[in-house]
C-alpha cells in the first residue's frame, strides 16, 4: 500500500514538473526577440484599404506614433516609428497587401538585452508578390522585447 501510494505520489510530481516546464517554454517562446520582430513586422506589412487609409490619416494628423502603438501591442519604440513611415512602401502610393511569410536570419549580434537580424517578408500586393528584405533590431525595455530600429535593404517582385 505504501509503494502505490509512493508511486503516485511520483508521478503526480513529474506530470507537476513536466506541466511548469511546458508552461515556461511557452513564455520563453513568445517572449522571444524572434517573436516581437514578426509580430511587428506582419502588422508593418498587412493592409487592407481601410488600414491604408487609417495609417495615412494618421501620419497626416501627426498621430501615428500612437497608432503603430496600438497595431503593434507597444512593441515599437519612439526611435523605430520614424523610420516605419519612410521605409514602408504600404503609407503612401499603396494597395492592400497581406503578408504571406516572414524569415528571419539566425541573429547577427545578440546581448542579454538587444538582437539584431536581417527579414525577408514575402508578401501579397494586389495580384503581384513582393519580397521586402532589410535588418531589425529589437531591444528589452521595461522587461518587454520591442522593435527599437528598422530599415530596407531592397524591395523586389517575388518570382
Amino acid at each position: 500500500m505504501k509503494n502505490k501510494r509512493k508511486n503516485i505520489i511520483i508521478v503526480v510530481c513529474v506530470l507537476v514538473a513536466a506541466a511548469i516546464a511546458v508552461c515556461a517554454g511557452v513564455g520563453y517562446h513568445y517572449s522571444r526577440p524572434e517573436r516581437t520582430a514578426e509580430k511587428v513586422l506582419t502588422a508593418v506589412f498587412t493592409a487592407d484599404e481601410a488600414e491604408i487609409r487609417k495609417r495615412r490619416e494618421a501620419i497626416d494628423s501627426r498621430t501615428f506614433d500612437a497608432y503603430i502603438r496600438e497595431l503593434c501591442d507597444g512593441a515599437v519604440t519612439d526611435s523605430c516609428i520614424e523610420g516605419m513611415i519612410a521605409t514602408n512602401p504600404l503609407y503612401y502610393n499603396a494597395t492592400p497587401a497581406k503578408v504571406e511569410s516572414i524569415k528571419l536570419s539566425p541573429i547577427d549580434k545578440a546581448t542579454g538585452d538587444t538582437a539584431s537580424f536581417q527579414y525577408t517578408v514575402l508578401f501579397e500586393e494586389g495580384a503581384a508578390l513582393k519580397e521586402q528584405s532589410g535588418h531589425v533590431v529589437v531591444k528589452k525595455e521595461n522587461g518587454k522585447w520591442c522593435v527599437s530600429g528598422f530599415s530596407v535593404k531592397s524591395n523586389e517582385k517575388a518570382e
